[in-house]
């Protein structure tokens, strides 16, 4: 976790700190109080828990760079209704994942894209 972020965690008022010797120290209760209570930060443990969902998931970077176009599009795609049933999105670390058998399955690639496209034009 980068310092900027503490500081700002401690700003907001998420995080309550002591002074102890002229320096601010975070309460162990409080910050481990506030890990639980949050999802994008993860420890080691966290993230050997989460490989295997990973292994059997895609980002959404990859998922553009499968289809060949851009971010912005997989959103736009993931919000259609048309195929909000074709996907199976796990979060991990805050972030969607899509799992890879649906995105594989049927040849999905070709059709989403050709779709994607012609509904875009259409608009």
């Amino acid at each position: 976790m980068k310092p900027e972020t503490i500081y700002t965690l401690i700003r907001q008022g998420k995080l309550k700190t002591e002074t102890a010797d002229f320096c601010m120290r975070i309460p162990k209760e409080d910050f481990e109080r506030w890990y639980r209570s949050q999802s994008r930060y993860r420890t080691a443990a966290d993230r050997e828990r989460d490989r295997e969902i990973e292994a059997q998931t895609i980002s959404i970077p990859e998922m553009a760079k499968l289809l060949g176009i851009p971010r912005k599009n997989v959103y736009g795609i993931l919000d259609c209704k048309k195929y909000r049933d074709c996907f199976v999105i796990e979060r991990v670390a805050d972030r969607p994942r899509i799992t890879k058998k649906k995105v594989l399955r049927h040849g999905l690639k070709a059709n989403l894209h050709t779709n994607f496209k012609n509904r875009k034009r259409n608009a």
